[in-house]
């Protein structure tokens, strides 16, 4: 929804069903992301209004159930949270397979759960201190969007280096990107951006230009490259 379907999908699903998948997919991408969520939140509620009524023309009465029906909420919910991450449950999804481990036997399983974590909570703990994000030159870790007219892949690093004195990285850089597609929208609103090998160079990248990651996909014959912005952290 968020990334490989805009790329994987074209081709393969009729041409209004993918319109339709489209809607969603760039809705969802607008309400993930904090900043897209302030610029665009209206934007990203009509299309989620467009898949909930096309879906019953496409679909049927019964496409209709009650997840289908909320997405003409999720956007409140995004607004007032600062992004759907910031009020999703699959945390707590998660958190039930360590919950599950703390039960021992079948007997007074909620009071073996509030045991284990009162004991968990009695530890002291050291917290690490921070650290900025390494970055990688291996693939698919190594692919950013330096701003609206080029990306890169980082291929190496080097001995050069800023003013701070942070490391500089080798990188191809990709200019003249366009947008991967224009319906329901130029995709660079989201941070989806086409472009192409033939028009690309080696140049070295301050660390401060890399802070924007990237999913990148290329087509079979190598040159042409579509850039993702990541959204949120994978």
């Amino acid at each position: 929804m968020l990334y490989t379907g805009k790329v994987v999908l074209k081709g393969i699903l009729r041409d209004d069903i993918l319109t339709h998948f489209m809607s969603l997919s760039v809705a969802m991408c607008i309400l993930v992301a904090p900043r897209l969520v302030h610029l665009h939140s209206q934007y990203a509620h009509s299309l989620l209004v467009y898949f909930v009524r096309q879906g019953r023309e496409l679909y049927g009465p019964e496409f209709l159930v009650y997840n289908v029906h909320s997405l003409l909420h999720i956007t409140d919910d995004a607004v007032e949270f600062g992004g759907v991450d910031s009020c999703g449950g699959f945390a707590f999804e998660n958190y039930l397979q360590s919950m599950k481990r703390m039960v021992r036997c079948g007997r007074n399983p909620l009071t073996q759960v509030v045991k284990r974590i009162h004991e968990l909570d009695s530890i002291p703990t050291v917290s690490a201190p921070a650290t900025s994000k390494s970055i990688s030159v291996s693939r698919p870790n190594n692919t950013f969007v330096v701003n609206d007219d080029s990306c890169c892949e980082v291929v190496a690093g080097s001995n050069d280096k800023d003013d701070d004195g942070s490391n500089k990285f080798l990188c191809r850089v990709y200019n003249m990107t366009e947008p991967a597609f224009v319906k329901p929208c130029d995709s660079r609103l989201i941070g989806v951006y086409k472009t192409n090998s033939e028009h690309s160079r080696l140049k070295l990248l301050s660390r401060s230009c890399l802070d924007r990651r990237a999913i990148m996909t290329k087509k079979a014959n190598g040159k042409e490259a579509v850039f993702m912005t990541i959204l949120h952290e994978l």
